[in-house]
């Protein structure tokens, strides 16, 4: 009577979790589909708004405006991001990202309103601002080499790129003021070398990309009809990547040559084509981001889990807490009776739930002789290629251990529902101090990703 309660009992409450488990997949699939449309939005203010600003630079020298309107145009666009910075940042004073960004963004702008007077005014001493822009960049750029260099992740390899770009674009700006003070006697179109070498490095970027959409249409050809929606997606996701990068290559590479030549030789030229060109290309990828915009999103979120997929694999064993009151939990009973046996109950794991079936349930009394020589998790994961079935919901895949006696077979969910109940492990009875999380990599390996309880 008895065990036909317990096994009444069991569906219900596997029914329930596996509604409970429903939610976080659909708010995952709506938060990752909202990340996909910030991207697509970024992405559109970015180009809008360069082709805004090099329309308005190529109408001053075509209409002979002043160029106050382009400088003004781009100290309203850097103040809009420097309150996006003060907003996105709460806790400013503890926060040295935050520091390096306002004064970046603060000084940038003063060198924008002193360039407004520049203009009219060729005796303002501006170039000592440019050259402390400089140095306070090249500070930065340490600053996040060190951080690159202590913690190798994939955000700071980002941070140190954006800085660089930074860096390289004030060290143009400081060449520009020099040689308009005549403190640089190179010729103007070695001045803007910066700006060249950057045009070079994106049309190389064209130029591979076109070459690759011309493999993924080689192989929609030749594709069968249950790949072709697959590939019809990459080639609207390399058409619009195409067309980003048209837009910094494009019309500026012949604006730059253009106005190498007019500061240098003073000669006027038919800016107008360029205009047209630049006005009618941002009107064409409008339409396009906003025609394809569900195609552009899953082509964003496939790039976004395939980066995510590499960095797992290239990542070291990164143990994550859940909370601050576990992380300072696990610091101290780590600090005080962990530290000494860890290793040797990741060996443990491998002797236990990890062995072959007849193996498989010993206790620390009757496998004590395994302390001696354990396989280590390598040796273990050849034996068993894939981690087996919860066998209490018998619906997710096991993926925990106990410790310290390394029994495991559930999910992390049981796990830690059996553990709020008993707190103890579901094989031999004993006191659990604490359960861990791990995967099985690829390459046959067992990794500890994450600590579920602490006892």
């Amino acid at each position: 009577m008895n065990q036909q309660q317990s096994q009444s009992s069991t569906p219900r409450r596997n029914n329930s979790e596996f509604s409970i488990d429903a939610q976080p997949v659909e708010s995952e699939s709506t938060m990752n589909l909202q990340i996909a449309y910030s991207w697509l939005t970024i992405a559109l203010l970015i180009v809008i708004l360069f082709n805004c600003f090099l329309t308005l630079l190529l109408s001053s020298f075509a209409f002979n405006l002043s160029f106050r309107i382009p400088i003004l145009f781009l100290s309203i666009g850097h103040l809009l991001y420097l309150i996006k910075i003060c907003i996105s940042y709460h806790k400013i004073a503890t926060n040295q990202e935050c520091c390096f960004e306002l004064m970046w963004g603060i000084g940038l702008i003063s060198y924008y309103s002193c360039l407004i007077y520049f203009v009219d005014n060729n005796d303002l001493q501006m170039q000592y601002l440019a050259m402390f822009l400089v140095l306070m960049t090249i500070i930065w750029v340490i600053k996040s080499i060190f951080q690159q260099y202590r913690r190798n992740t994939q955000d700071h390899q980002q941070k140190l790129i954006i800085v660089l770009i930074r860096f390289c674009f004030v060290a143009q700006l400081m060449f520009i003021n020099l040689k308009l003070i005549d403190w640089l006697s190179a010729r103007w179109i070695y001045t803007f070398s910066i700006f060249w070498l950057f045009l070079l490095i994106v049309i190389m970027m064209q130029l591979g990309f076109l070459f690759k959409l011309s493999i993924i249409i080689n192989q929609y050809f030749n594709s069968t009809a249950d790949q072709k929606p697959i590939l019809i997606v990459q080639i609207v996701g390399y058409i619009w990547t195409n067309l980003i990068i048209f837009g910094f290559c494009g019309v500026p590479s012949y604006a730059l040559y253009k106005l190498s030549f007019y500061l240098e030789q003073n000669m006027d030229h038919d800016y107008v084509l360029a205009i047209i060109i630049s006005v009618f290309y941002t009107l064409i990828f409008m339409v396009y981001t906003i025609y394809h915009k569900d195609m552009l999103s899953t082509f964003i979120l496939r790039i976004l889990e395939l980066q995510i997929q590499q960095q797992t694999v290239r990542e070291p064993d990164i143990i994550s807490f859940p909370s601050s009151r576990n992380q300072k939990k696990f610091v101290n009973t780590f600090r005080d009776n962990i530290l000494n046996d860890f290793p040797k109950q990741l060996i443990k794991i491998s002797s236990t739930y990890y062995l072959p079936e007849d193996q498989r349930n010993q206790t620390e009394i009757n496998s004590a002789g395994l302390n001696n020589k354990s396989p280590t998790l390598t040796d273990v994961a050849q034996h068993d290629g894939t981690l087996k079935q919860c066998f209490n919901c018998f619906q997710q895949q096991s993926c925990t251990v106990y410790i310290p006696c390394g029994h495991g077979g559930v999910c992390s969910k049981c796990a830690f529902d059996w553990f709020q109940e008993r707190k103890e492990c579901l094989i031999c009875r004993s006191q659990i101090q604490a359960i861990l999380k791990i995967v099985q990599t690829d390459d046959q390996r067992v990794k500890v990703v994450d600590i579920i309880a602490l006892n």
